[in-house]
């Protein structure tokens, strides 16, 4: 018996998964409120969106006194000026458009 879990264990624990939470066409889907347009979609696009940049922000220069709102409007932008991107991890592509949007010439420490 305990052969057989092993077994079991041993293939979940080597199948693909991915670390992405979702692409680039996921978020703009959820930035236009998902299937049922709803805040809740919205505010879990936005919701990431702020994680991202609480995750990178810090290497780069964004106003001290930026707020959700201007995030969320920088991203979108992005996205929808690099349509071809959007298969690309849509962490990936929030880390850019922050990098774009705030560039600096400190290096990150």
């Amino acid at each position: 018996m305990w052969k057989k879990a092993l077994v079991a264990t041993l293939a979940v624990a080597s199948s693909t998964t991915s670390a992405d939470f979702f692409d680039g066409n996921e978020l703009v889907h959820r930035l236009n409120g998902g299937d049922a347009n709803t805040s809740f979609s919205k505010g879990l696009a936005a919701g990431f969106i702020v994680g991202v940049y609480d995750t990178v922000g810090s290497k780069y220069c964004p106003p001290s006194n930026i707020y959700t709102g201007q995030l969320y409007l920088v991203v979108r932008k992005y996205l929808d000026a690099n349509p071809e991107q959007l298969q690309s991890p849509a962490s990936k592509l929030v880390e850019e458009a922050v990098a774009e949007a705030f560039p600096c010439d400190k290096p990150y420490k």
